[in-house]
């Protein structure tokens, strides 16, 4: 979708509460552009644009320079592609994106008779700006320098290092000559820059965890923890200080005074659904999956409610109709996407090749030439020779994989832990 917006403040929200447990995550409201809330945009005399920028995410501009002086001043509308980021309901696999316009007025190149007659501003000041203010992760400022333009002074000389985890915004006040050819000329003026320092480079991985268990009457939570000792994956349980967690979805969110920390002890625990407490319930019995269509990428799709251990993200999946899935995220509530049924995790990641094979299986204990047919695979999921089970356990050689659907009843099987009939 586009959007067109005018520049407005930036805003910042921030949840969380003690003993690691904040309010369970409801993605059900979707990022658009005033979630965005670019701001920091301009068009300098010279159509140079400062590109507009989001305390949330990543922006990209579309729109190439001007280049060109404007005789009177000119609206601008620049485009950005915005990443949409975690936790929203279009937030799909990590990569979707929205598109963005942000207006901005070209300011005009006054003749000399106009610039002799007009007061040199703050505006003049921005336009005339050849490198823009920037200031790195660990504080150290570059610029800002105007062509023809004195400095006096700039009212910071850096910055602490930004170890927030986000984008902070800073402003210094810098101190000049005005130029000659204007109405006060040789004055000292004193405007305000900003731009966004970017967060010092985080070394951890944040999680969004829930508790496999939990008293019964207690409502279910979910916590933010990291780790620099441990890679998770998306669907494991991991035991932390003695407790046992199901690993979620990583985030970009993170709350330091609420968070696991270096001493937590790490190790394997049983899967939730085996959790047991004094006086606890089970509370990580279901989750609702969404899926990404193999064959065109679409994200419109999720499971019904089913056990939260069963899908991790990336695993490939399929449905009777032999389409296949990948598992993007998790959810304890709905996406309220199309509902497929799925079954057997055929792999990992959707498949570089589209081509479907379908494969012709001998029954374990039946006579020779009785022929079962499977849906279809991707190609090479299976092989000559392979063991492979139905869902009530039945046992099957495959014989051979032809890229024809077969006629008749067609069966879903994944690969048996048995290695022969």
């Amino acid at each position: 979708m586009s959007t067109k917006i005018n520049i407005r403040s930036p805003f910042f929200v921030f949840i969380g509460d003690s003993d690691l447990i904040v309010a369970a995550q409801t993605p059900s409201v979707a990022f658009d552009a005033t979630k965005a809330a670019l701001y920091n945009q301009s068009v300098s005399l010279a159509g140079v644009i400062t590109n507009a920028i989001s305390n949330l995410t990543t922006v990209t501009r579309v729109t190439g320079n001007f280049g060109t002086t404007v005789s009177s001043a000119t609206p601008r509308t620049v485009d950005y592609t915005v990443l949409i980021p975690a936790g929203y309901s279009n937030t799909g696999d990590g990569a979707q994106t929205i598109s963005v316009s942000v207006v901005s007025d070209q300011p005009a190149t006054l003749t000399v008779i106009a610039a002799a007659a007009t007061t040199y501003d703050c505006s003049h000041f921005t336009s005339d700006i050849t490198t823009q203010f920037a200031v790195s992760d660990q504080g150290v400022i570059t610029g800002p320098l105007a062509t023809g333009i004195p400095f006096i002074s700039v009212s910071d000389d850096e910055f602490e290092p930004n170890k927030t985890g986000t984008k902070a915004k800073k402003t210094i006040s810098v101190h000049f000559k005005v130029p000659g050819g204007y109405a006060n000329t040789g004055d000292t003026r004193t405007c305000d820059v900003s731009t966004e320092q970017l967060p010092v480079v985080d070394p951890n991985t944040y999680y969004l965890m829930r508790p496999c268990h939990t008293d019964a009457n207690q409502t279910m939570t979910t916590i933010i923890g990291y780790s620099t000792t441990s890679n998770f994956t998306s669907g494991d349980s991991w035991s932390f200080n003695g407790s046992c967690y199901n690993i979620g979805q990583p985030t970009a969110e993170k709350d330091t005074s609420n968070s696991l920390g270096n001493s937590v002890q790490f190790a394997d625990c049983l899967a939730c659904q085996n959790q047991t407490g004094v006086n606890s319930v089970i509370v990580q019995a279901n989750n609702f999956f969404r899926l990404k269509l193999c064959s065109n990428g679409s994200t419109g799709y999720q499971t019904a409610s089913i056990s939260n251990q069963t899908y991790k993200v990336s695993d490939r999946v399929v449905d009777s109709s032999g389409n296949h899935y990948t598992v993007i995220s998790s959810s304890v509530q709905t996406y309220s996407l199309t509902q497929v049924t799925v079954s057997i995790v055929t792999g990992r990641n959707c498949p570089a090749t589209t081509i479907t094979n379908y494969y012709i299986l001998f029954a374990c204990g039946t006579s020779y030439g009785t022929s079962t047919h499977t849906v279809g695979y991707d190609q090479g999921t299976f092989g000559s020779g392979d063991i492979v089970q139905d869902s009530n356990g039945n046992k099957y050689t495959v014989i051979q994989a032809s890229t024809t659907e077969n006629a008749g009843t067609k069966i879903s099987i994944y690969i048996s832990s048995a290695n022969n009939c």
